[in-house]
């Protein structure tokens, strides 16, 4: 058997070979020969269950902080408009006693 077919072997088909259980992305930490792979999946199943909706829960968690953060930016973003609306408003009455004064003054001449 040449080289490049046992590592083929080794790495696809080889019994003995210890593999990451499929569920290593959930945080099951069991390395396990291949050949144990289907019997690890069946004794486990509600293990790798409850990891994976652990790691579901604690990607809603983390997208209901983010919401929430979002939620205060708007609400802060909301009072700062609104101050700069009234700042405008206020500005706007001032322009208009200012040409009112001028007129008043031009008026007069």
């Amino acid at each position: 058997m040449c080289r490049d077919k046992v590592i083929e072997h080794i790495d696809r088909d080889c019994k003995e070979k210890e593999i990451e259980c499929p569920f290593a992305k959930y945080k099951c930490v069991k390395l396990i020969k291949r050949q144990y792979l289907d019997t690890h999946l069946e004794e486990k199943e509600t293990e790798h269950l409850k990891l994976k909706l652990d790691a579901i829960a604690d990607v809603v968690m983390k997208q209901s902080e983010l919401v929430e953060k979002q939620n205060e930016t708007i609400a802060e973003q909301g009072l700062m408009i609104t101050k700069q609306s009234e700042t405008i408003v206020d500005q706007r009455m001032m322009i208009t006693k200012q040409n009112e004064t001028k007129e008043d003054k031009v008026m007069k001449i």
